[in-house]
């Protein structure tokens, strides 16, 4: 018995659809995967500067220390 090429024909092409279908859902999850990626170190990047910015807005709203007269005339 033969195989009829029609049915050949649509099994290949059947396995070619499933081929795509995976390649299209792998690289899916990979712009997901580095989309993450990004938005993680965006979000790193912007914590260290909010960071940095509020130590030295501590600091700027600090006054900075006098020497007390009597101390520095004692010396």
């Amino acid at each position: 018995m033969q195989p009829n090429i029609v049915d050949w024909l649509v099994h290949q092409e059947r396995f070619n659809d499933f081929v795509r279908e995976a390649d299209n859902e792998r690289l899916i999850r990979q712009v997901h995967l580095n989309r993450s990626r990004w938005d993680q170190q965006l979000a790193v990047f912007l914590g260290a500067r909010l960071l940095e910015w509020g130590a030295r807005l501590r600091r700027y709203g600090q006054a900075a220390p006098t020497p007390c007269p009597e101390i520095a005339n004692s010396r």
